[in-house]
Order: C-alpha cells, then structure tokens, then sequence
C-alpha cells in the first residue's frame, strides 16, 4: 500500500483543487465512486492518472458508438483519421504518429482495405513500402463521425473560458515537445 509520505511532493499531486469546493468531489464520487475520487485526490502518478481519467471517459463511450453506428474500431478510425489529415502516408508513420503497434494498425489497414475505405499503392523508391490512400467512402465515414469527435469534445472542454483553454494547450504543447525525451524506452 502506498502512504501519505511515499507521495512525491510537488504541486502536482494537490489533486482537485480546493477551489473546486468539496461539491466537486462529491459529484465524482456519485457518478464515478469512491476509488475515483480518492485516485483523483491523491495518488503518485496523479497527473497520469487524471489525464488517463479524461482520456479514456472521452475516447471509450465515442470508440464503442462508432464501432456500433460504423463498424469500424478505434484502430481503423485512427488510420483514417492520419490519412485524412495527410494522404500518401505508409503504416510505420501512422505508428509513430499515434503510439499504437504495428500490428494494430497493420490489422486496421487490411479490414480498411477490404471495406473498401482506404486503398494503398507500392512506392516507386521502394517496393516494401505500401503508400495509404483514403477513398470517397472513407472520406465520407470521417464526415459523419468527426463532428461526433468535435461535439463531444466541446462539452468535455465547455468548463474552461477562452484564455484556459488556451493555457491548457500552451501547457499541452509543452509536454508533447518533451516526448521524445521519454516516450522511447532505452
């Protein structure tokens, strides 16, 4: 069991801020239980862990209701996606742009091949690499899910004014530049 001293100290394991009012931690514990409120109260991995809390209660429910509405997983979604934003890509650089494995997105690729929403093309410099293509239908699956994305997103984010949310992607931008120094274990 951890104790209060193996905490690390540092600001960043205040947890909820009291600013917040105990009204706020009361309504995570009625809608989320008691083990959440007290793993977003404390805990040694706290902004890990509250990040991973807003992450997966944002991507879980939107992933299983896409696969439900269309029938694609949240492998397929995200090859589609990193095709959508730049065209001519292979699999090894939607990996390194999202941190899934290979062989996800290798799975992902083929069913997306196969329904008929992405194409690929052997590249002229080297016969090994397979160049993605989105088509029409893929093209057309992203018009209807990605404002589901945006919607849910703007709720997720409606509490922040204006001048913090902008201080939360500057905050944002900042740990992402910082990724390569950790993200690659040695």
């Amino acid at each position: 069991m951890i104790m209060e001293n193996d905490l690390p100290q540092s600001s960043s394991n205040a947890g909820i801020s009291p600013e917040s009012g105990p009204e706020a931690l009361d309504q995570i514990e009625m809608s989320f239980g008691v083990l959440s409120r007290s793993l977003l109260e404390k805990n040694p991995i706290l902004d890990l862990w509250r990040i991973s809390f807003l992450a997966n209660f944002y991507n879980e429910p939107f992933y299983k209701t896409m696969e439900e509405n269309e029938g694609i997983s949240r492998s397929e979604f995200l090859v589609l996606f990193c095709l959508n934003s730049r065209q001519g890509i292979t699999a090894r650089e939607i990996c390194l742009a999202t941190g899934r494995p290979r062989n996800s997105v290798s799975r992902a690729v083929a069913r997306l091949r196969k329904m008929k929403l992405i194409t690929y093309s052997v590249s002229e410099d080297d016969r090994r690499r397979k160049i993605l293509q989105e088509t029409d239908q893929g093209r057309a699956l992203l018009d209807r899910v990605v404002p589901v994305a945006v919607a849910r997103m703007k709720v997720m984010m409606s509490p922040l004014s204006p001048k913090e949310n902008k201080e939360l992607n500057r905050l944002l931008t900042k740990l992402i530049r910082n990724v390569p120094t950790w993200a690659f274990p040695e």
